[in-house]
């Protein structure tokens, strides 16, 4: 059970890594009529002059200040955090100046590099900056889905203990090793923890990717894998001949 601890963790971390579907209510449908009481006739809602919704857009993030128990502590290695490297910051700096978040800075950039901004995106709430650096194999999240699940997450955890869970799960990735598997497909295997921490489980994982555009991406589809799984990712199966992040409407590329 212990091997689980550290994948579960990563729930409270990463948005969109579960079903890929935001706690929203259903919209209401267009065609149906509103009606004051049963003895007046209905009357069509028009929406013909509503403007139509832009597509929502990362914001400032605001930390909590109060007291901070944090549930991780007994499981994080003070001795062994996971941090950017000076290259990896300037990248991350770049990335998310103005929250801009061109992904065009990442082509050619080793995948280990990519990986470590995506991570620390998730840590500092920056879900715009994670969706641009997201392959979809399938099924592709819109922005406001990802944003919802953000907003659910702000409103239910504590955004801190998302440096925690990367500090348990995430401390060896630069010590990882990037397999490239051909065809675009690859992935990063890595300790999860050490091997002097106790209570964990010691798993080796894999974070998998895909080269769109010489940029190597997050593949959502098939996040994290342990690597005694021997259904590790071996072939496109329903992927596009191109990513979907670059595309309409609420999936656009930022200028």
């Amino acid at each position: 059970m212990k091997k689980f601890l550290v994948l579960a963790c990563l729930f409270l971390f990463f948005t969109a890594c579960g079903s890929g579907n935001a706690e929203t209510q259903p919209s209401p449908d267009p065609t149906e009529y509103s009606q004051q009481n049963e003895n007046e006739p209905p009357v069509p809602t028009n929406h013909e002059d509503e403007e139509p919704q832009e597509p929502p857009s990362q914001q400032e993030v605001v930390f909590p200040t109060d007291e901070f128990e944090d549930p991780f502590e007994g499981f994080i290695d003070p001795d062994n955090l996971f941090e950017l490297t000076s290259e990896q910051q300037a990248l991350f700096d770049e990335y998310t100046r103005d929250f801009n978040f061109d992904i065009s800075i990442f082509r050619g950039v080793d995948p280990i590099d990519v990986a470590h901004v995506f991570i620390e995106c998730g840590i500092n709430g920056l879900w715009e900056g994670e969706y641009y650096l997201y392959y979809f194999e399938s099924e592709p999240l819109t922005k406001q889905e990802l944003y919802d699940e953000f907003e659910h997450d702000m409103r239910t955890e504590d955004i801190r203990t998302r440096r925690s869970v990367a500090n348990i799960t995430f401390p060896n990735l630069n010590d990882g090793t990037f397999v490239d598997l051909g065809d675009g497909f690859g992935y990063i295997e890595f300790l999860s923890v050490d091997s002097d921490m106790v209570n964990v489980f010691e798993a080796t994982l894999r974070l998998n990717m895909r080269l769109v555009d010489d940029v190597w991406m997050i593949n959502l589809s098939r996040f994290l894998q342990s690597a005694e799984d021997d259904n590790a990712p071996l072939e496109d199966g329903n992927a596009p001949e191109e990513n979907d992040y670059v595309q309409e409407d609420d999936n656009y590329t930022p200028e």
